[in-house]
C-alpha cells in the first residue's frame, strides 16, 4: 500500500477521543487510563490526538512513554511499538525517539494505534485492570516508517 493511501485509511478510522474507541468503561488511572476486568467495548483502535504529543523515556524503568491529551486530560502512557526499541526489545532507541519527537515538534500530524494491555495488578492498585497503551505511532510524513 502506498504511504498516502495508508495515511488516508488511518484517518478514516481514527477516533477523535479514546471513549469513542473503548467506551464509558475507560477511566482515568494515575497518569494513564484503564478498563476494569470484563468491561469495555473494544481492545484496539486508532486515535487522532489533538494538541502536542511527545515521547519520553522513563529512566526509573528504562521504558518508553507517550505524553498526549485526550480532551482536557493529560496522559502519560506506555508505548509497545518495537520500532522505538533496540534489537533487545527492551532498550529505548534514542535515535528513533529523537527523530519522531523532532517531527512532532515541527507539527507533523500523527495517529496512534492504541490498545488495552492484558489484565494485571499495578503496584499501587488492588484489582486487575486492562491499561491503555500505545501500540504504534504513525506520522503523516512517513506513516509506514519507510525512511
Amino acid at each position: 500500500m502506498k504511504p498516502s493511501a495508508f495515511w488516508k485509511l488511518l484517518k478514516s478510522v481514527a477516533a477523535p477521543n479514546l471513549k469513542a474507541i473503548f467506551g464509558k468503561a475507560l477511566k482515568p488511572n494515575s497518569s494513564s487510563m484503564a478498563v476494569d476486568l470484563g468491561e469495555g467495548t473494544a481492545s484496539l483502535g486508532c486515535f487522532h490526538p489533538s494538541g502536542s504529543v511527545s515521547i519520553e523515556i522513563d529512566s526509573r524503568y528504562d521504558s518508553v512513554k507517550l505524553r498526549f491529551k485526550d480532551g482536557g486530560t493529560e496522559l502519560l502512557v506506555g508505548v509497545t511499538d518495537l520500532r522505538l526499541f533496540e534489537k533487545d526489545q527492551k532498550t529505548p532507541n534514542r535515535k528513533a525517539i529523537d527523530n519522531i519527537n523532532r517531527r512532532l515538534r515541527a507539527g507533523v500530524p500523527c495517529i496512534l494505534s492504541v490498545g488495552l494491555s492484558r489484565a494485571f495488578v499495578k503496584k499501587y492498585d488492588t484489582e486487575k485492570r486492562h491499561y491503555l497503551q500505545v501500540n504504534n505511532l504513525h506520522l503523516e510524513d512517513d506513516p509506514c516508517w519507510s525512511g
